[in-house]
């Protein structure tokens, strides 16, 4: 792996957040983007200018989702991992996703059910087929 390689990675499960934190302060954390940049982000997601003074602990499972993939799209990372980046959200937020994961510069590499956003994502597609791992698809 190359030195300059900055992974970041989402777990659909076992996140770490400070539950009293607010959504704004959460989302500026570590990041470099302007308020305004980090607010479409948010916007283009679901998240509204009401919600970004919650407490990331009172928000719901699925806008806790929304938060932390934004943080990641908003990183410095060239290599993101991704386990189900999918679940839990709804029909714009998942548009939402497609279209960042799509304009992403770097490497996405993930695992996902959702037929929908492997076709529309992802440029070559492996499947686990009797412990081996079989290219299925690449894009032309």
């Amino acid at each position: 792996m190359s030195p300059k390689a900055e992974i970041g990675y989402f777990e659909q499960t076992g996140y770490k957040f400070d539950a009293r934190q607010s959504a704004i302060s959460f989302m500026q954390d570590g990041c470099e983007y302007s308020m305004t940049e980090i607010r479409g982000i948010l916007a283009s997601m679901g998240i509204g200018p009401r919600d970004l003074t919650k407490d990331v602990g009172v928000l719901s499972g699925g806008e806790v989702i929304k938060l932390l993939l934004a943080k990641m799209l908003l990183g410095r990372y060239n290599i993101l991992l991704m386990d189900e980046p999918g679940n839990y959200l709804d029909i714009k937020s998942a548009e939402a996703l497609e279209q960042m994961m799509s304009a992403y510069a770097g490497t996405i590499v993930f695992v996902s059910h959702d037929k929908r956003l492997v076709e529309n994502v992802a440029d070559i597609v492996y499947e686990i087929k009797d412990t081996k791992l079989v290219k299925i698809f690449q894009r032309e």
